[in-house]
Formats: C-alpha cells, structure tokens, sequence
C-alpha cells in the first residue's frame, strides 16, 4: 500500500537528500586535507551534495518536505561540533604546551571559527530539543520571529568564518604550504574550514524553516479577524471527527498573537480549533 502522506507531523521525502547530506560530510574530511584543489573542494563540495540537491526539490515540489528540517538540524549539530572541536584543538595545544609549532594556528581566524561553532553547538542542541519534543508549533509569533533573526545572524557568522577562514587556508605565513604541509595541524584547520561550509548552507535551510514558520496559523482554521466574536460552536465541534473521536484527549488554551483570540491545542492527537472543546 502507499505510504501515508504524513508521518509525526512531517510529509514523507524522498530518502536521497538527506543520505547526500550525510555522505557529503565523508568526502569533505577527504578532500579538504588533499594536495591539490583542497581550497577548491572545501567550497565547491558543499554545494554540489548540500545546495544543488535542496534547491532542486524546492523547484519541483515548491516547497521542502517536513522531515528536512529535524535531518538538517542533526546535521548541522554534528557539523557544529566538529567546528568547535577542530578549531578548539588548535587553540588549546597552543595555549596549553606554548608549542612554536601551532602558533600558525594562534590567530584571530580560528578563535572566530571555534566561537561561531560554540554558538551554533549551543542554539542547535535547544533547538534540536524543543523539534523533539514537539515544542516548535507551541511557538508564540514573537518567539518564531526571534529565532529568524538568530539563524539570520548566525547565518551571517558562519559565511564570515568560512571566508575568513578560507582566506587563511595555509594559516599565517603560508605555513601549511611550506613547512607544514604534511602536518596534522594543517589537515584539522582546513577540516574547521569544510565544515564552515557545509553549516554555512544547512543554516540556509534552517532559515528556510522559520520563516515559513512564521507564516503559519494555528491549525483548524483561518485566523478571525481583529475584534470579530469567536462563537463556541459546540455542535461544529461535535461534528468534527477529529475532535469528536478524541473528546476525552487533554486540550490546552492559548492565544492567537496575531489577533489575541483564543485557541485549543491537543498535543496527543495534534489537533487545533478555534472553538472550546467540551472536554476543555
């Protein structure tokens, strides 16, 4: 039989991006560290496994499936984590041995590779929480607008890095070109750097989300307008059989931001209505 079209709350994709966008992070690691088109790889590589696929299925669905968003976000929490690990290697051996070796490495490039991929780590891992729980559609209007404005911010911080960091493949002094072209050093920055990237365009898809997020009313209805009188119509109630089949569910009160109505909640069934339920 077909596959119901939506499973936990998320329409069911295709399971070929987000393999693309797991296998992706393999073969960065590989060709970031490689002798010849590292640089070229670390940039390109991301866009091919990562954009192309995304933007192709938003051109011929028109929209992204459910499913990406969760998938995206464990992605980018892993990513995130190892931006901070590779980099914050780095500074630590410096900082903790005085090594002359790693003090291509000291500078102010890789301090705000580690503090973008600190950041990221932490609002990712909230966030990761709250898509678990089922707490993102409980989001007042207000608090979907903050989070556009902070995956904005931190999408700007991670293209910043990756810049940055680009720009300073070989560290100062073109010291992976020279003398430590073979060093571990160098293969675990220009890693930092890959995965730069690859969080650069997973917050593209995050940022993709939360806004379309923000344009969503509560389910079961459209929004009345401001001033207009809510009826509790219990029999419109009764006859709606997603209701009327889980009367006995818990339902939870909130209010519309957009027009200070109230509105029913049932987190076990997932249903929403403008009108009181009799078990309320």
């Amino acid at each position: 039989g077909n596959l119901p079209e939506e499973t936990m709350g998320f329409t069911m994709p295709s399971l070929a991006a987000p393999r693309l966008l797991i296998l992706s992070t393999v073969f960065v690691t590989v060709a970031a560290d490689s002798d010849n088109g590292g640089l070229a790889a670390a940039v390109f590589l991301p866009t091919f496994f990562v954009l192309i696929p995304v933007a192709v299925v938003l051109l011929i669905s028109q929209e992204l499936p459910g499913i990406l968003l969760p998938v995206t976000t464990g992605c980018a929490w892993v990513t995130s984590l190892l931006i901070l690990s590779l980099a914050g290697h780095l500074i630590y051996l410096r900082e903790a041995q005085n090594d002359d070796d790693k003090e291509p490495f000291d500078n102010d490039s890789t301090k705000f590779i580690t503090a973008t991929g600190v950041l990221s780590w932490v609002f990712l891992t909230i966030f990761g929480l709250a898509i678990y729980f089922k707490l993102r559609d409980r989001f007042t209007k207000f608090s979907r607008q903050l989070i556009v404005g902070w995956e904005g911010v931190m999408t700007l911080f991670v293209f910043i890095a990756a810049v940055v960091g680009s720009a300073n493949w070989n560290a100062d002094n073109n010291y992976c070109a020279k003398d430590g072209s073979k060093h571990r050093d160098c293969e675990t920055y220009k890693a930092a750097v890959a995965f730069c990237w690859f969080l650069f365009y997973f917050y593209w898809i995050e940022l993709y989300f939360a806004i379309v997020h923000t344009t969503q009313q509560p389910i079961g209805g459209q929004s009345p307008a401001p001033g207009d009188v809510v009826e509790q119509n219990y029999g419109v109630l009764e006859d709606d059989p997603a209701v009327r089949d889980h009367a006995g569910s818990k339902w939870q009160q909130f209010t519309d931001d957009a027009t200070g109505a109230p509105y029913w909640h049932n987190a076990e069934t997932g249903v929403s209505t403008w009108t009181k339920p009799a078990a309320a």
